[in-house]
């Protein structure tokens, strides 16, 4: 499913915060790509980034490899996962949108600076 396919599959009020969060993240990096695994957009650079879906009605960015970074677990909803972190995209104002941005760098150097 690329990632056009998926926003048809949404609910309209969350489409722009998607739009936003894809464009913010594209825009991170020259070489993040958007590939489908496990049924979900995923953003990859060296390695998975982070994904995006629904989950009981409620937008979400998911962080991988969130564990690894302490600087930005406490913007991020770990419940039920030891690994992955959410994010959640529902009411993304200035300051949610402000925190959004802190995550996506924060996970981009992180990245950026692991081996593969």
């Amino acid at each position: 499913m690329n990632y056009d396919l998926f926003l048809e599959t949404v609910d309209s009020k969350y489409k722009e915060a998607f739009v936003l969060t894809r464009d913010l993240i594209l825009n991170s990096h020259p070489a993040i790509t958007i590939v489908t695994k496990y049924g979900y957009p995923f953003f990859v650079l060296k390695k998975n980034l982070f994904y995006v879906g629904v989950q009981n009605s409620q937008p979400f960015i998911g962080v991988c490899y969130a564990y690894k970074m302490p600087n930005i677990l406490s913007l991020l909803d770990m419940t039920g996962r030891t690994r992955i972190g959410h994010f959640s995209l529902k009411d993304l104002n200035q300051t949610r949108y402000e925190e959004l941005v802190a995550i996506v760098d924060a996970t981009i150097a992180h990245d950026l600076n692991t081996n593969k």
